[in-house]
């Protein structure tokens, strides 16, 4: 069953229950109120025969009844009233419908001192005591409310019969409404279904309005975006990935045919294994990089973490590096702070944090001047652990720097320098799995310095 079906379901459950409670309650509201309307007009029946008796005198059933008549006007349905005298000798006074009643049950109830207001049946009575003439005697007035109860019966058939139509009618709402409130739905799953992997630029429609709609409709949307953009991204992973794997193959394979074309020295043999060497390692670094690119795109959070000490590891990476950087200089310093040692420490994996960090010092040698030095700071706050790495490069231009960290995006001053440009997009992403964050400030013709923060241990946030 359809959500919109199970909500007019609900719907009309809901007022049907509704409806239901005020047809009872109106149809017993109005028993009730028929039946003290009836006794009202008993008891004046009481009061009328008490006067006629005491002002006639005495009980003469053929001169009370036209007395009666006259002072009735109508004589209800079924009526009888009956005096039961001090010596229990009954007087009828009933001149349409004489019926025998066993009225000792009332009869008990007035002795008792009691105004006795009772039915049986579908007959109401009431009686009391009253002062006629020296003596006192019961009076009891009994009658059957035929228009009474025929209007009960007429509302009765009206109340059933309004209620079946409010059903039809509701349903009939219900459905009109339900289906005007799922409009907007129906066409965002329309809409949601012609979006497939070759048409991810179409959107879903937005309704008017700023309801739960329109936020749902905005939700879609921006998730469509970003799968968009992945998409888009990982055809553009795939193009330069095949790209750049092709460029040392290429290079590698026509280097080793060009040797074997025909007979060489062993001096140039040695120069084509060397260039040959040299294409697989670039090709081996080039894999590395992309399987770990592969792996931290997908993941989201780092296995085998364990405690680390930043300035440890930065030191251990420096002195690596430092090895093959030929004249150029690296500078280090720890920035003093009143904090404990512990603070230093950080949950992580060393092999990623040790690609991620290299790949940014790499890059600082890279693209620092010839004989210039490049700056590395650790410094401690109060909320993180900041690694500032500073060259004094070309720098990068504006443009440049809002595409730094798509993957194998390089500019055209950096073709000159080898690489893949996908160091920096990895090393961002290794840095956010654990909990950092990776800025870049560059102006071109000043340097570039790159700032890694991570949270301190207790903390949450950066």
């Amino acid at each position: 069953m359809s959500l919109k079906l199970r909500i007019t379901l609900l719907f009309v459950v809901i007022v049907a229950i509704l409806l239901s409670i005020f047809s009872i309650y109106v149809y017993y509201v109005t028993v009730s109120i028929r039946e003290n309307a009836f006794y009202d007009r008993l008891w004046e029946r009481v009061d009328i025969a008490t006067q006629i008796l005491n002002e006639s005198g005495s009980i003469d059933l053929d001169s009370i009844q036209p007395s009666l008549r006259n002072k009735y006007w109508t004589t209800l349905p079924e009526e009888e009233i009956i005096v039961i005298k001090s010596d229990k000798s009954f007087f009828y006074i009933n001149e349409y419908y004489p019926v025998q009643f066993d009225y000792s049950r009332i009869q008990k109830r007035i002795d008792l001192g009691q105004e006795v207001e009772m039915q049986i049946g579908l007959r109401q009575f009431v009686g009391c005591t009253k002062l006629i003439g020296s003596q006192y005697s019961d009076i009891i007035v009994s009658a059957f409310d035929k228009n009474g109860r025929r209007l009960l019966n007429n509302l009765k058939i009206t109340l059933f019969t309004a209620y079946l139509a409010s059903l039809l009618l509701i349903v009939l709402v219900g459905l009109y409404f339900s289906k005007q409130t799922f409009s907007p739905i129906a066409k965002i799953i329309n809409a949601a279904e012609k979006i497939t992997g070759s048409g991810l630029h179409l959107r879903v429609p937005t309704p008017k309005g700023k309801g739960d709609l329109v936020k749902l409709a905005n939700t879609i949307n921006q998730s469509l975006d970003r799968i968009e953009t992945a998409f888009q991204v990982q055809k553009s992973f795939v193009a330069h990935a095949s790209h750049e794997l092709r460029t040392p193959i290429t290079a590698l394979s026509g280097e080793l045919e060009l040797a074997l074309m025909r007979d060489r020295t062993q001096e140039t043999y040695r120069q084509v294994i060397s260039s040959a060497l040299e294409d697989a390692h670039r090709l081996s670094r080039l894999i590395d990089q992309l399987l770990l690119f592969a792996q931290t795109t997908g993941a989201h959070e780092i296995q085998s973490k364990q405690p680390l000490r930043v300035d440890e590891l930065v030191l251990d990476l420096l002195e690596k590096i430092s090895r093959k950087s030929g004249n150029r200089e690296i500078e280090f310093s720890l920035e003093e702070a009143e904090l404990d040692e512990h603070m230093l420490i950080v949950s992580g994996n060393e092999q990623l944090l040790s690609v991620a960090i290299g790949n940014i010092i790499d890059n600082a040698l890279k693209y620092s001047q010839a004989n210039s030095a490049i700056n590395v700071q650790l410094r401690l706050g109060e909320q993180q652990i900041t690694i500032r790495i500073q060259d004094r490069g070309q720098g990068i231009t504006l443009s440049d720097l809002e595409h730094i960290f798509e993957p194998f995006y390089r500019s055209e001053k950096a073709l000159a320098t080898e690489g893949f440009g996908i160091g920096l997009p990895l090393a961002r992403r290794i840095i956010e799995l654990h909990n950092g964050k990776l800025e870049v400030q560059s102006q071109y013709g000043s340097g570039t310095t790159v700032f890694i923060k991570f949270p301190l241990s207790g903390s949450s946030n950066i």
